[in-house]
């Protein structure tokens, strides 16, 4: 590129300057003789003389200005395009035979992306110009940028029909080297070019030279149909379908088809093509057993979830193997919204269950959606003390997962949705909220419990074993240590055979318990027992 020092011209004062010098060399040898920088001037976008002169199909002019200075001709403008860049794209085929003539070298200058004449030429539908740079250079028209693009590659995604056609006739192997293999790490092929730019008429060219064109995978096993229905290329999947019905129910290798990818991305109107291509290809389900259905829902596609229902409503009833529900999915996501579209469309949507028992609520607990229980219970109370098979209610999953925001939204919500299972027993096998949380090491929800109910950290069993016995049996020493700065009488007490948490510590073998009891108090750990424990 020319330095920046140089005087900058608008456009418009170059091509007045074009206008004098045309068919008058001896003005541009003046020009230059008086001042150099005149006939170098660049204008806005580092465009020169040479450039206009291209464009307007000036051979004189050009060779004039590699006379004065070879230099001149080979000038960059602010974007790496060269005069041999203009001339290509404005169809100035004497104009590259010219600077050919001059200089090999400046029909194949590439811009800052790697760019030549011929891609240029691809992309605007110049086939007379890439006809005449293979005639110059067979190589000129196979050439890549730096991503590994080739002309074939921009004439697929410029829609330019005829350019692969008269590059196939020029040479196959131009078309068929590159028509279903990858042209760079990304692995798009000249089909998912043409895909990604709605063009259905290179696309059905690519089909007539190998009907593998458009069924060729990427790294990911995408397909071009999958490409179109990410992108809303509704008449892309229509000619697709057109050409093979297998094409749109094409998995990738996580078993997604052109409907789960539509879904993700809210593309309705792909969907409502493909049902009315196929009521199978929207109901379809991936490797992990996901529907277009559950796949809106995770995403929160209201309005895919909206669209499905009102195509048949069974697709957002449905349920997988596993009994997973699209309320299920969003309640796991977090999705509001979603849930209060489905639960508008029909309110049992949002209470059903999976063969576990695992209800919405249940599984918003698990993974604190506090935002999703508000609204469920919005919905409907109940939905948020409905209990699992096992008995467990949203409140002991939220124990059991350390979730102290979930118990004390639950509590704001309704406090006898905690108060009722506080102290007392959630199954036969005797296990409390308090017990859920000593198990699994969560000492901000026993603080929180106790701060609702100081009884919590000191009710026994009917062995007469207490929190502190269960949390040294399983080695938890910070809620040892919580429950003595709350009490120091809970981690000294007996069951019902004088056993103390001590003794739970050393017949399970937890030293670190021990250790840490003695540290609180070293009468802890002497106390006398009975006989043994860890029998639980």
């Amino acid at each position: 590129m020319l330095p920046s020092s140089q005087p900058k011209m608008k456009m418009a004062g170059l091509r007045h300057m074009l206008q004098l010098a045309s068919g008058q060399v001896e003005v541009l040898e003046a020009l230059h003789k008086l001042d150099a920088a005149l006939v170098s001037a660049q204008d806005e976008d580092g465009r020169t003389l040479a450039h206009v002169a291209a464009a307007s199909g000036q051979v004189e002019v050009l060779e004039a200005l590699h006379k004065l200075d070879a230099a001149l001709v080979s000038a960059q403008d602010t974007h790496g395009v060269t005069p041999a860049h203009f001339a290509a794209d404005c169809g100035q085929v004497e104009v590259l035979e010219a600077l050919h003539r001059l200089d090999a070298a400046l029909v194949s200058a590439q811009d800052e992306d790697g760019r030549t004449a011929a891609h240029v030429a691809a992309g605007s539908g110049q086939v007379e110009v890439l006809e005449a740079l293979r005639k110059l250079d067979a190589a000129l028209v196979s050439a890549q940028t730096k991503d590994g693009r080739t002309p074939a590659h921009v004439a697929a995604g410029s829609g330019q029909v005829e350019v692969l056609e008269a590059l196939h006739k020029l040479d196959a192997g131009l078309i068929d080297a590159v028509l279903v293999s990858a042209h760079d790490e990304a692995g798009w092929t000249l089909a998912l070019f043409a895909t990604t730019g709605g063009h259905v008429k290179v696309l059905e060219a690519l089909h007539k030279l190998d009907a593998a064109v458009v069924s060729a995978q990427d790294e990911d096993g995408r397909t071009p149909a999958h490409v179109a229905a990410a992108s809303g290329q509704v008449e892309v999947l229509e000619a697709l379908h057109k050409l093979d019905a297998a094409l749109v129910s094409a998995q990738d290798e996580d078993g997604r088809t052109p409907a789960h990818v539509a879904a993700a991305s809210g593309q309705v109107e792909v969907l409502e093509a493909l049902h009315k291509l196929d009521a199978a290809l929207v109901s379809v389900q991936d490797k992990h057993g996901l529907t277009p259905v559950l796949v809106a829902a995770g995403r929160g596609q209201v309005e895919v979830l909206e669209a499905l229902h009102k195509l048949d409503a069974a697709l957002v009833s449905a349920q997988d193997e596993d009994g997973l529900t699209p309320a299920l999915v969003a309640a796991g996501s977090g999705q509001v919204e979603v849930l209060e579209a489905l639960h508008k469309l029909d309110a049992a949507l949002v209470s059903a269950q999976d063969k576990h028992g695992l209800t919405p609520a249940l599984v918003a607990v698990a993974i604190g959606q506090v935002d999703v229980l508000k609204a469920l219970h919005k919905f409907d109370a109940a939905l948020v003390s409905a209990q699992a098979e096992d008995d467990r209610t949203p409140a002991h999953v939220a124990a059991a997962s350390g979730q102290v925001e979930v118990l004390e939204a639950l509590h704001k919500l309704d406090a006898g949705l905690i108060d009722a299972v506080l102290v007392s027993a959630h199954d036969e096998a005797g296990w409390t909220l308090a017990l859920f949380a000593t198990t699994g090491g969560h000492v901000k929800v026993l603080e929180a419990l106790h701060k609702l109910d100081a009884a919590v950290v000191s009710a026994q069993d009917e062995d007469g074993r207490t929190l502190a016995h269960f949390a040294a049996a399983s080695g938890q020493v910070e809620v040892l240590e919580a429950l003595h700065r709350l009490d120091a009488a809970l981690v000294s007490a007996q069951d019902k055979h004088g056993l103390t948490p001590a003794h739970f510590a050393a017949d399970c073998g937890q030293v670190e318990v021990l250790e840490a009891l003695h540290r609180l108090d070293a009468a802890l750990v002497s106390a006398q027992d009975e006989g043994t424990c860890c029998s639980w």
